[in-house]
């Protein structure tokens, strides 16, 4: 008996978009390009609200049509799913950097297995456009997790690229996924299904080229670095090369002793000498205290002291700031 990971299972991608950005669209063209390739194709949608207040996801299947009658099977179409699998998704198409991490977040793009298409651009969401004060993500922990998150990243500005085309950014990101390599259809087939909407068909084309173009190019570079021999000092300890939430805490460094000086005032603060982080003995700062089993206590008859900004005065008889 097989099984979705044993046994034959289609070809799945996901399209995650915003209102207005022809997220439909691109699904149609790679309905029609599976059709014309010899798939059986499924395609459908779960929509959101317009713009940045809604998620929409489109979904497509492309199983191949000779798979599809096995022996001894009365079913001759297989059953395609309706929606995608965390963890089950071939290639994720991302309009936007937030869309990208969208789908790490839902599970949409693993390491194992999904090959990330995303434009760099933004278009900030809600709590970021409300905050008081700069409220955007910090794009490069975006853009660390998107390469941690998935088996090969393909990232660069696709509504750039559109705009210098004057298409929209459906047709650059439908080149980059023909330039990613990751269908087993030819570059042909992509362009005939472009033409075949007949809609701003030489705008289309040539956000298509430049897509293509750019997904080359960043894959091209993606293997280049994975190739490359790593330093032997960060292949020996290979928790150097990590950065923001990936890298290791630090351990905190003990204060050090410091050499008593002949001159040595009487406001100079207390050393902490060898207490260690278990010790019921901590150091305030505080020229003339420090903290005994949760209390304050002076060292030397005083005055009164500001003890972490604030005016206190030291009882003599017991010792014990007030």
């Amino acid at each position: 008996m097989s099984t979705w990971e044993t046994g034959r299972r289609p070809i799945t991608i996901a399209v995650l978009a915003m209102g207005g950005e022809g997220g439909g669209v691109l699904a149609d063209w790679i309905v029609s390009l599976g059709e014309d390739a010899g798939f059986v194709t499924q395609s459908t949608s779960v929509a959101g609200v317009a713009q940045r207040t809604g998620a929409t996801v489109y979904y497509v299947e492309l199983y191949p049509r000779s798979d599809t009658a096995s022996l001894g099977s009365a079913r001759m179409e297989p059953i395609l799913s309706l929606f995608p699998t965390p963890g089950q998704v071939d290639v994720v198409i991302a309009s936007e950097l937030m869309e990208a991490g969208r789908a790490l977040q839902r599970g949409f793009c693993t390491p194992d297995r999904t090959t990330l298409i995303a434009s760099t651009n933004r278009v900030y969401s809600i709590a970021e456009k409300i905050a008081m004060d700069d409220g955007r993500v910090d794009e490069e922990s975006l853009m660390r997790s998107a390469r941690a998150g998935s088996k090969q990243l393909i990232a660069t500005d696709f509504n750039a690229l559109a705009a210098q085309a004057g298409s929209v950014i459906s047709s650059s990101l439908f080149g980059a996924l023909a330039g990613s390599g990751v269908l087993p259809i030819p570059r042909e087939a992509f362009e005939a299904s472009l033409r075949r909407s007949g809609k701003a068909v030489e705008r289309s084309l040539k956000a298509f080229g430049l897509g293509y173009t750019a997904a080359q190019e960043a894959a091209a570079e993606a293997a280049a670095l994975a190739a490359a021999p790593r330093p032997r000092h960060l292949a020996s300890a290979p928790c150097a090369s990590r950065s923001g939430a990936d890298a290791p805490a630090i351990p905190r460094r003990r204060p050090q002793r410091q050499p008593r000086s002949a001159t040595r005032s009487s406001r100079s603060p207390i050393r902490a000498h060898s207490w260690g982080p278990r010790s019921p003995i901590a150091w305030t700062g505080c020229p003339r205290s420090l903290k005994l089993r949760g209390r304050w206590w002076y060292t030397v008859a005083c005055a009164p002291r500001c003890i972490r900004g604030r005016r206190t005065r030291i009882c003599s008889s017991t010792g014990f700031h007030g």
